[in-house]
């Protein structure tokens, strides 16, 4: 959660960012969360589930609010590219 809330600050600082560390059986399993855009007033939907996706692969989606678990269409990037679709779909 934290290096991928420190990749998306890099890119935009002003972004509000909430991310949660997800949790299968006392151990983490990826993050879930929205990012913001006050600017826009775009919100992503992300998430990093290792257990029920792909090893390799995030998911993010637009969501109409920061509570919008059934937003756009799945999205999926490898963890290293993940901060730059994230920021270009709340710009």
């Amino acid at each position: 959660m934290t290096k991928l809330k420190n990749a998306i600050v890099k890119i935009i600082p002003d972004l509000e960012i909430e991310l949660r560390n997800l949790r299968l059986n006392g151990s983490f399993e990826g993050c879930s969360g929205f990012v913001t855009s006050p600017v826009t007033g775009k919100v992503a939907y992300v998430s990093t589930d290792t257990h029920l996706s792909e090893a390799s692969t995030a998911m993010y989606r637009t969501a109409t609010i920061s509570r919008d678990f059934t937003g756009g269409f799945n999205r999926f990037t490898g963890y290293a590219e993940l901060p730059q679709p994230i920021v270009d779909l709340v710009r």
